[in-house]
């Protein structure tokens, strides 16, 4: 085993920042995908076709190059083969294997919620039969173990769910739907970093999605956030409690919430850091957080971020996403025309965007 060499599940967009950081720390870097595609591509110093699903092949790349880490970033489906590659090697991870079908399994992880602050009603359907026992409208339905905005969709009546559910059974690998509450109001974006079962680190900026976006598709993240400090702090509390419940006691996690007339309500947890580069908020905002800088990918030799946030900047922070319909181009006015309104591009000036929504792509 070599200390220098780590295997990254994936080279897309939410990849890249890790990977140039590893590249900078002197690491051995390795990555692999389902296809030799994405930006960060050029970032590795090896690639392998390996699918970051199946958990066994991913184990085999591991023991092949010797590595010592196995790191994922911005993804469920990825996080969950570290996790388990991590646990059958003896590898560093912050994740039991306790916890991992809740990272598996979006339904688990209300099941466990049920009955405290932090539940939101739901329900698990696998065919419209299951669907007779839902009566709360509007509602959200989604793959139980889905990523992104595929699948996902707010259902006004039941006529509407019973629609939208073959799609949301397509996009899980499981076969199965969750069916829950749809929670209406300003969205937000929460990091905790949590060390011995405590939170010692909190981030919360606002995310502002595209409208008649159901899975919350982000034009664009601010920080610090508008929201009302008692309700962050609803939020904080509950998303402390959902922590707990689901054993996720070391590492960083990341919660997309909304803030309803009833107070706030956690859409996702995941113990990990999210896909959309929040942690250069992070960074600009409280420069003296070492722990973001040596690891802003989660993986798994840093501990905790300092106790003392630092000198934060003053300014108010944001940045932004721009879209083009599938099959479109990223042209260099486009790129002009966003990067004034304060918009960056995920994708290469003349690259083409492919599908990852009804709506488009990120």
């Amino acid at each position: 085993m070599s200390d220098r060499t780590v295997v990254v599940l994936g080279v897309g967009g939410p990849q890249v920042d890790a990977l140039e950081r590893l590249r900078r720390q002197g690491r051995r870097v390795v990555a692999c995908g389902w296809r030799r595609e994405g930006p960060g591509l050029a970032l590795c110093d090896r690639f392998e076709q390996v699918d970051v699903k199946h958990a066994d092949e991913v184990a085999a790349l591991v023991r092949r190059v010797g590595a010592a880490d196995v790191v994922a970033v911005g993804s469920d489906l990825a996080q969950a083969t570290a996790i388990e590659v991590a646990h059958a090697l003896g590898l560093p991870t912050f994740v039991g294997l306790a916890s991992l079908p809740f990272v598996r399994d979006k339904h688990a992880v209300r099941a466990a919620l049920a009955g405290t602050e932090a539940e939101v009603a739901a329900l698990r359907a696998t065919d419209r039969g299951d669907l007779a026992a839902w009566r709360r409208f509007p509602a959200a339905i989604k793959p139980v173990d889905g990523q992104g905005q595929r699948g996902v969709a707010r259902c006004a009546d039941r006529a509407e769910l019973e629609a939208r559910l073959p799609a949301a059974l397509a996009a899980s690998g499981r076969g199965a739907a969750l069916v829950e509450d749809w929670l209406e109001g300003p969205e937000l974006s929460l990091h905790l970093w949590r060390e011995g079962g405590r939170t010692t680190f909190t981030w919360a900026g606002d995310r502002l999605a595209v409208p008649g976006s159901a899975g919350g598709t982000p034009l664009r993240h601010e920080y610090p956030s508008r929201v009302a400090p008692a309700a962050l702090a609803a939020l904080r509390r509950k998303a402390d409690l959902a922590c707990a419940r689901l054993g996720y006691d070391e590492g960083p996690v990341y919660v997309q919430a909304r803030v309803t007339a009833e107070g706030p309500g956690i859409v996702e947890l995941a113990p990990r850091l999210d896909g959309c580069h929040l942690w250069r908020l992070i960074l600009a905002r409280r420069p003296a957080s070492t722990c973001w800088r040596a690891c802003p990918h989660g993986a798994c030799r840093c501990r905790a971020p300092e106790a003392a946030p630092g000198r934060r900047s003053p300014r108010r922070r944001a940045f932004g996403f721009f879209h083009a319909a599938p099959g479109g181009r990223f042209e260099r006015a486009s790129w002009r025309a966003h990067a004034a309104r304060g918009r960056v591009p995920l994708l290469p000036r003349g690259r083409s965007a492919r599908a990852c929504s009804s709506r488009g792509c990120r």
